[in-house]
């Protein structure tokens, strides 16, 4: 559902609008509602020790999870305009992320296992921002944080047309 009409200005031009690869993006969410699945009925189990009980439970979670995915997958957008990046995102409301040229630092494609199965890659978009991760008891860490455009076909095409713009930017600049 494409609703950038609402953000993007007259005078911009869009230069690459894109969605994820179905397929990749529903196997990564898949193989983690697998693995959430397989927790839950674990203690379900435990708890009741009623095997249908716990087949049901994992039949439902499951399901619900699938329906979400799809629900976001419909519902997310990427776009590059001639002055800015947008995500589109949102399971129930519309939620936009606009990420001016001025404020990217870096641009990468990172291809992982399922970006290998399904060619396809994800662009990562670094402004700066840092987050704080637990890693462990009572520790933190800060580390950097990105905003991507994932699952995308041709991804290295999309890459080069990003880079051209932000160079063009950089240019003008000068």
């Amino acid at each position: 559902m494409d609703e950038t009409s609402k953000v993007i200005a007259d005078n911009e031009k869009v230069l690459y609008q894109g969605k994820p690869n179905f397929k990749a993006y529903l196997v990564s969410s898949i193989v983690g509602l697998v693995f959430a699945v397989c927790i839950l009925s674990f203690f379900v189990f435990n708890f009741t020790n009623i095997l249908l009980l716990t087949i049901l439970v994992g039949v439902v979670v499951l399901a619900s999870g699938i329906f979400l995915v799809k629900l976001a997958y419909q519902r997310t957008l990427y776009i590059i305009t001639d002055k800015r990046v947008i995500i589109q995102s949102g399971i129930i409301g519309r939620d936009f992320k606009s990420i001016d040229y001025d404020r990217i630092q870096n641009v990468s494609v990172k291809v992982g296992i399922v970006g290998v199965i399904f060619k396809v890659g994800t662009i990562n978009i670094f402004t700066g921002e840092m987050e704080t991760v637990s890693t462990g008891q009572n520790t933190t860490s800060m580390q950097s944080k990105y905003d991507k455009f994932m699952y995308i076909n041709d991804a290295y095409d999309v890459l080069k047309k990003l880079q051209t713009e932000l160079s063009k930017r950089k240019e003008n600049l000068v």
